[in-house]
């Protein structure tokens, strides 16, 4: 997981998840990725994501 950047675009985001880039963005709208704006452009910090996914691996 270490080989992404701190911060990921919601296409990087995407290509970890196998989603579409668009399912990012109803997932930040949901709140249920966090996301940061940086002007005009959201990230997706790194650990946040991963907590999601161990996360989701847990509850299954």
């Amino acid at each position: 997981m270490n080989i992404y950047p701190v911060l990921l675009t919601a296409q990087e985001a995407a290509d970890i998840l196998r989603v579409s880039r668009w399912r990012i963005y109803d997932l930040i709208a949901q709140n249920v990725i966090p996301a940061v704006r940086l002007g005009r452009q959201i990230r997706i910090p790194r650990d946040k994501l991963w907590e999601l996914i161990q996360a989701q691996r847990q509850a299954i």
